[in-house]
């Protein structure tokens, strides 16, 4: 059906408070809005890789309103569905077309007669039940969906493979509906994300979208400690972080103190950490309203501190980094906060993404001490002793990107932290075969580099390997791709990040 472009863009206001779309939204949204009804082709699949905060909900969600029709959206965390849901039906026009499918009973299913454009949510754990599928049956009977969205899809792959099994089971749906395209979007969706993705869906020819590019708008202070180096080397006056820090250092408090409400969200590793530091900061700062969010709390009250904070009822939130803001419209948030060491590079690039959504310039601020990775490594170790040798090598990969980073902040300083942020992403390690004859010459060969290049070992997958962005022409031998030319290197400058700052002085 097509839309004369006067009403799309009264709907595009009407619905999703926009004037107009970006140049890749709009090309996405044209790909989606050409398929055939209820016809299979092998590029009507997609994986859109953007990044946070540039509009990625409304790619799935416009065709659907252009169109009439009815998607399932499968979203991994409740705070999303809610902050969707309220979005949606907050629209101008008074309609109802959001539901949340999740609850057993249907209470919140959408009438069997409403023609109108329906976006309907649920979870992974639900979509897997039993009772759940002959829902999704009985109500493509009635009105046949036109396809499938997984927001941000790469939790299907990451919490699927290490506490949510459920999440690996969701590939039902193609074999269930095989002329049902199956769209997949995430900030992080690498080529490890997406081959594992494609095996789950059958797909043979998907559609690819990303888009490359930092944020222009975003302000990244590293603040690195080590037994070596035990005061920052940042380069901020301010900056009072040191070895002997945690999350009650008083620099934390002057990350926070001169912001308004709804504008600061703080991130720490443990519940412990963010109970403490949530207490920490609101004795220090008696005039703010200082929440806190992590998974042991319940649902209620989740939603609750959710919906004061976006609304700007709390003027800072602390939470953990795995339970809170994914996705989530925070439109007010200039100025996020990390304390601790972040377990892969993937949440890095998320997290830096929670703020500047108007396009305000925004603040990021990561403390993190390097005894702090010893810990991180002991715990991924324990973790990756249960998965699969590939998804091992993953859970590697991304560690390996946040140590580089780390090490750049204070101890090289010499490449921009925003580039290896974006780039880490999609960044490996690099195996070597190394045979035990070989073992002496190649040890010897690899001193012979800088730290930072030299090979390691990896007692998980019983395997020598090169870090991600390292070069390393000493071991060639074992390995020919460890020659390489590093894009890292030839990536433009931010100009924003610590090490940029300090660099152009």
């Amino acid at each position: 059906m097509q839309v004369p472009s006067e009403s799309r863009a009264s709907l595009l206001s009407d619905f999703f408070g926009i004037a107009s779309l970006k140049p890749y939204q709009a090309e996405l949204i044209e790909h989606v809005l050409s398929y055939p009804a209820h016809t299979a082709r092998p590029e009507s699949d997609v994986f859109c890789e953007f990044p946070t905060g540039s509009g990625k909900s409304v790619c799935y969600m416009f065709p659907a309103v252009l169109q009439q029709h009815t998607i399932l959206v499968i979203s991994p965390l409740l705070s999303l569905i809610q902050d969707q849901l309220t979005q949606l039906n907050s629209n101008k026009r008074g309609k109802i077309i959001a539901f949340d499918i999740c609850d057993a009973d249907g209470a919140q299913e959408p009438e069997a007669d409403n023609t109108g454009p329906r976006i309907l949510f649920c979870t992974p754990e639900r979509l897997c039940t039993e009772n759940f599928r002959k829902k999704i049956r009985d109500m493509h009977q009635r009105h046949p969906f036109a396809y499938f969205v997984f927001d941000e899809a790469h939790l299907i792959i990451e919490s699927g493979n290490t506490f949510r099994d459920d999440y690996l089971k969701v590939g039902w749906l193609r074999e269930e509906f095989r002329t049902v395209p199956v769209l997949c979007f995430s900030a992080t969706c690498n080529d490890f994300v997406k081959s594992e993705l494609k095996m789950m869906f059958k797909m043979s020819a998907p559609s690819c979208f990303k888009l490359h590019g930092t944020k222009k708008n975003l302000f990244l202070s590293m603040h690195c400690v080590s037994k070596k180096s035990q005061t920052c080397k940042c380069g901020s006056k301010n900056c009072d972080w040191t070895h002997g820090s945690d999350v009650t250092c008083a620099s934390i408090v002057k990350s926070v103190n001169y912001w308004g409400p709804g504008e600061v969200l703080v991130f720490c590793n443990s519940r412990n950490d963010v109970e403490k530091l949530q207490k920490f900061l609101q004795k220090m700062l008696p005039d703010k309203r200082i929440g806190f969010y992590h998974g042991a709390l319940q649902d209620c009250e989740r939603a609750s501190v959710q919906l004061s904070f976006v609304k700007g009822e709390l003027d800072v939130l602390v939470a953990t980094s795995a339970s809170f803001g994914l996705g989530v419209n925070m439109i007010l948030v200039s100025k996020v906060v990390c304390v601790g060491v972040p377990m892969s590079v993937q949440a890095v690039s998320q997290m830096i993404g929670r703020g500047g959504r108007r396009g305000q310039e925004y603040y990021c601020d990561f403390y993190v001490k390097e005894g702090d990775l010893v810990k991180s490594r002991i715990m991924l170790d324990k973790e990756s002793a249960t998965v699969t040798y590939k998804y091992r090598k993953y859970m590697l990969d991304s560690f390996e990107a946040v140590q580089f980073l780390i090490s750049n902040s204070y101890a090289d300083k010499s490449l921009c932290l925003l580039n290896i942020i974006v780039l880490g992403v999609d960044a490996g390690t690099t195996l070597l075969s190394v045979p035990y004859s070989d073992l002496q010459n190649f040890k010897k060969q690899n001193s012979t580099v800088r730290a930072c290049n030299r090979a390691k070992w990896n007692g998980a997958v019983k395997k020598w390997f090169l870090p991600p962005f390292a070069v390393n022409a000493a071991v060639a031998h074992w390995n020919r791709s460890a020659v390489k030319t590093v894009e890292l290197l030839d990536a433009p400058r931010c100009q924003k990040c610590s090490n940029c700052r300090n660099f152009s002085k």
